[in-house]
C-alpha cells in the first residue's frame, strides 16, 4: 500500500534536461563523472550530471551536482529547485522546504520552473515531514495553477489515508482527466473500489492498470485493500499465476513428448500450447489469410495463394522466445504442426511472417534447438561482424510501387513511401539511418518518455544524414537476423540493395521459394531479409553483366551500364568494364559514360574519355566539367537528394530490362528511346543542351550575383 508521495514534482523538467532518453544513462554518467573528476564540466554539465545521479537514486550526489550548477546565475533557480527535490529524497525534507519557500518568496521568473512546480515539491517535502494536511493544500494550489495528474494522485493518496474514499475517488477522476494513461491512478482506483466491495468497478480499473503495467498483478496479491475480492475467480485469474496447461495431446505423440521434456528448449523459453490453444491458433492462422492482403509485404496473387494453401489445417504447437523491438515490445516466434506430418515442424519467426518463409525443422530436440539458436537469444550485431555483403539492383524509382497505408492503392516508391512501407513490415525495424553513421546509431530499447514522438522525429532527422560526397543510402536492421538492409538511390532514379548479413543455415527455405516463384535470391540470405526483398528486383552484378553481353542496341547497352555502375559504384574495378566502351560507336553510350563519371566522381575516367572523344559537343561538356570540377551530391535535412521531388520533367529510366522484364525486344527499344532522352550530351539533346548552355552563359555574364558554387551545381545538373 502506498504511504508516501509520488515524488513526481521534478519529472517534467528532468525529462527536458535529459533530452532524448536512449537508454544510455550508464554511458552518459560515466562520461560526465570522468569530466567532473578533472573539473572540466560547465554549469549545464553539472546540472545534467545531477539529473543522471537523481535518476540512478544517488540523492546526495545529485544534491552536490545541482548546487554546483546553481553557482551559474542563469541556472540558479532551476538548479536550486532540483537540489531541493533531491534533498527530499535524501531525507533532508526540512532543508528542502526551506529552499522551496525561499524560491516562492522570490519573483521566480524562470522559463523552466513555475510556481506550480515549486508547490508540488513543497507538497512532497511537507508530506515527508508528516504535515499531511499542509501537503494536500500545496498539491491543490499546484493543480489550480497547472493541471497535473500526478498531483491529483497524491491528493487521492492523502484522502484515502484519512479514510475519505469518495473524495479520493473524485481526485482520481481529476487525475485521469489530465492523463488517462496514468496507471498509478488506475491501480489506486481499483484498490479503493475493491475496498468498498465494488467488484465490477475494481476489476475494470485493475484491467486498465494491468494493460499499462503487468507488475500490478503481484502488487495486488499483497495489497490488503483487495481483501474483499480474495477467492473471487475473476480477481484470482487476474493476479495469480495461470493454471497448469493440459498438454496430454502433445505427450500422446512420442516425438513431441521428447521435445516437451527437453531442458534446452525449456531454457530457451519455448511455451507449449494446450490442445484448445493449438486449435485456436490454427483457426486464427487460416482467418489471417482469408481476408485482404496485409501491409508491409509486397504481395501478388501467386504468393498469397501459396500462403493460403500452406496455412490450412495447421495447429499452433508452441510459442517461441521473443525478439524485442526498439520500443520494448517482444515479437514471438511460433511453431506450427501439420497433424498429418508430425515428424516435421514449421517455425515462423512471427505470426505475421508469410508461410512461404516458414522454416521446416525435424521434430527432434537437437534440430529444433539449432534452428532457434540462429535467432535466439537476439543480440546486437555490429556492422563489422556482418561478414557477407550482397549488392543488387532493386529497380527504378519511377517503376517501383508500394501500397499506401491510407488507401491501399499502389503509389510510386519514393524514399518517403518506402519508409512507410517498412514501418508495417514484419521483417525489419522501422528505425533507419543514413550513410554518415558508421554503424547502427539506435539503441536496443527506447524507453517511454514525455515528448516521445517529437524526440523520435528529431533523432530520425539527425541520423538520416548522408556521408559527404557519397551516395544516398538508408539502412534498416532485420528484426530477427540483425542483418543490415540498405537501399541506395543512384542517379536520382536507380535503387540498389546492399545487404550485410551472417549467412543463414536455412538455405532450403530460399531454395524452395526460388523454385516455386522463379526467383534468384542467394540461398544463404536470412529468411527475414528475403521477406523484406520480396516483390522487389534482386539482380546482382554478375547476372547483369552477362545480360549486357547480349545487348546490341545502344539504348539497352547504356541502360545496363548505368545499372551495373550503380551496383558496383564502390568497386573501382567496374571502371575496367566501362573503359571497354570509351570508344563505342554510339554517342548515347559514350554520353552515359560521361554522366556516370560525373555521378561517381571518376574524374580519371572522364579524362580518358575526353582524350578519345570525337563528338564536339560532348568534348566541350567534358572539358567544362574537368575545368570547373565535379560538384559532390547535395542532400536535404531528410538525407535525400536536394530537389528529388521537384524534378517533374525528369524522364523515365526505361523499362527496367536490368530488372528482368520478359519482353526483351520491347525493353531494348524502350531503353534506347529513354536513354536518348535522358543522357546529357547525346544526339539532338546534346546540341540543344549546348545551345541552351551558350544562352545561359550569356545570361550569366549579365548576372553578377550568381556565385561559382551555383554554376557548378548547374553544370552537374546539365550532366
Amino acid at each position: 500500500m502506498d504511504t508516501g508521495p509520488s515524488f513526481a514534482a521534478p519529472a517534467q523538467i528532468m525529462s527536458v534536461l535529459r533530452g532524448f532518453d536512449l537508454d544510455d544513462d550508464a554511458q552518459q554518467t560515466e562520461e560526465c563523472e570522468r569530466l567532473a573528476e578533472v573539473d572540466d564540466l560547465v554549469a549545464t554539465g553539472w546540472q545534467y550530471l545531477g539529473v543522471l545521479r537523481y535518476r540512478a537514486g544517488q540523492w546526495d550526489g545529485a544534491v552536490a551536482a545541482f548546487e554546483r550548477a546553481a553557482q551559474d546565475e542563469a541556472l540558479r533557480v532551476s538548479s536550486r529547485y532540483l537540489a531541493a527535490c533531491a534533498r527530499v529524497r535524501a531525507g533532508d525534507a526540512a532543508g528542502a522546504l526551506s529552499v522551496l519557500d525561499a524560491l516562492l518568496e522570490d519573483d521566480l521568473e524562470d522559463e523552466q520552473i513555475s510556481r506550480a512546480d515549486v508547490e508540488l515539491a513543497r507538497g512532497d517535502a511537507l508530506w515527508a515531514l508528516a504535515r499531511v494536511d499542509e501537503a494536500e493544500r500545496a498539491y491543490l494550489d499546484a493543480v489550480e495553477r497547472e493541471p497535473r495528474g500526478d498531483a491529483w494522485v497524491d491528493v487521492a493518496q492523502i484522502r484515502a489515508g484519512r479514510g475519505e474514499r469518495e473524495a479520493a475517488l473524485e481526485a482520481l477522476d481529476r487525475a485521469l482527466e489530465a492523463d488517462e494513461q496514468l496507471h498509478g491512478a488506475l491501480y489506486l482506483r481499483a484498490a479503493l473500489r475493491a475496498e468498498a466491495a465494488d467488484r465490477a468497478g475494481a476489476l475494470s480499473a485493475l484491467d486498465a492498470a494491468l494493460a499499462c503495467e503487468g507488475g500490478y498483478a503481484s502488487r495486488a496479491r499483497d495489497d490488503a485493500r483487495f481483501a474483499p475480492l480474495r477467492g473471487d475467480p475473476g480477481f484470482e485469474a487476474r493476479i495469480g499465476p495461470p493454471p497448469p496447461k493440459d498438454l496430454g495431446w502433445i505427450d500422446r505423440v512420442p516425438a513431441l513428448a521428447a521435445l516437451r521434456a527437453d531442458a534446452g528448449l525449456a531454457a530457451l523459453g519455448v511455451s507449449w500450447s494446450s490442445e484448445e490453444e493449438a486449435a485456436a491458433g490454427g483457426e486464427a492462422l487460416e482467418k489471417h489469410y482469408a481476408g485482404n492482403w496485409h501491409l508491409g509485404v509486397l504481395w501478388n496473387d501467386a504468393l498469397w495463394a501459396a500462403c493460403v494453401e500452406i496455412s490450412r489445417g495447421k495447429r499452433l504447437l508452441a510459442t517461441c522466445p521473443g525478439a524485442p523491438n526498439r520500443n520494448g515490445a517482444s515479437i514471438h516466434g511460433e511453431l506450427y504442426l501439420d497433424p498429418a506430418r508430425p515428424e516435421e515442424l514449421l517455425f515462423a519467426l512471427s505470426s505475421e511472417v508469410p508461410p512461404v518463409l516458414w522454416i521446416p525443422v525435424a521434430a527432434e530436440a537437437g534440430a529444433l534447438r539449432e534452428a532457434l539458436s540462429e535467432f535466439y537469444p537476439p543480440r546486437r550485431v555490429p556492422r563489422l561482424e556482418l561478414p557477407r555483403v550482397r549488392r543488387a539492383f532493386m529497380g527504378y524509382l519511377k517503376e517501383l510501387a508500394v501500397p499506401s497505408p491510407y488507401s491501399g492503392e499502389l503509389e510510386q516508391a519514393g524514399p518517403h513511401e518506402l519508409d512507410r512501407h517498412w514501418n508495417f513490415s514484419p521483417y525489419v525495424d522501422p528505425m533507419t539511418w543514413g550513410t554518415a553513421a558508421p554503424d547502427d546509431p539506435w539503441p536496443e530499447r527506447i524507453p517511454p518518455q514525455p515528448g516521445h514522438q517529437l524526440k523520435m522525429m528529431a533523432m530520425s532527422r539527425k541520423v538520416r544524414a548522408q556521408r559527404e560526397g557519397g551516395v544516398c543510402g538508408f539502412t534498416r536492421r532485420a528484426l530477427f537476423s540483425r542483418a543490415h538492409i540498405t537501399t541506395e538511390l543512384h542517379q536520382r532514379s536507380h535503387y540498389v540493395w546492399e545487404i550485410r548479413y551472417r549467412p543463414s543455415r536455412h538455405a532450403v527455405v530460399i531454395e524452395r521459394l526460388n523454385e516455386r516463384f522463379g526467383l534468384r535470391f542467394p540461398t544463404d540470405l536470412p529468411v527475414d531479409v528475403v521477406g523484406a526483398l520480396l516483390g522487389f528486383e534482386f539482380a546482382e552484378a554478375d547476372w547483369l553483366e552477362a545480360r549486357l553481353k547480349e545487348q546490341t542496341e545502344p539504348g539497352a547497352v547504356a541502360a545496363y551500364l548505368r545499372v551495373i555502375a550503380a551496383v558496383r559504384h564502390n568497386d573501382l574495378g567496374v571502371t575496367r568494364l566501362l573503359r571497354r566502351f570509351l570508344d563505342h560507336e554510339a554517342i548515347p553510350v559514350r554520353a552515359t559514360l560521361a554522366n556516370l563519371c560525373v555521378e561517381y566522381g571518376w574524374e580519371f575516367l572522364l579524362e580518358d574519355l575526353g582524350v578519345k572523344e570525337r563528338h564536339p559537343e560532348l568534348i566541350e561538356f567534358i572539358e567544362r566539367v574537368l575545368d570547373e570540377g565535379i560538384v559532390p551530391p547535395q542532400f536535404d535535412d531528410m538525407g535525400e537528394p536536394v530537389g528529388l521531388y521537384g524534378d517533374e520533367d525528369e524522364d523515365d529510366e526505361g523499362t527496367g530490362e536490368g530488372g528482368g522484364d520478359d519482353d526483351e525486344e520491347e525493353d531494348e527499344s524502350d531503353d534506347e528511346d529513354d536513354e536518348d532522352d535522358e543522357s546529357g550530351g547525346e544526339d539532338e539533346e546534346s546540341e540543344d543542351d549546348e545551345s541552351d548552355d551558350e544562352d545561359d552563359e550569356d545570361d550569366e555574364d549579365d548576372e553578377d550575383d550568381e556565385d561559382d558554387d551555383d554554376k557548378k551545381k548547374k553544370k552537374k545538373s546539365e550532366a
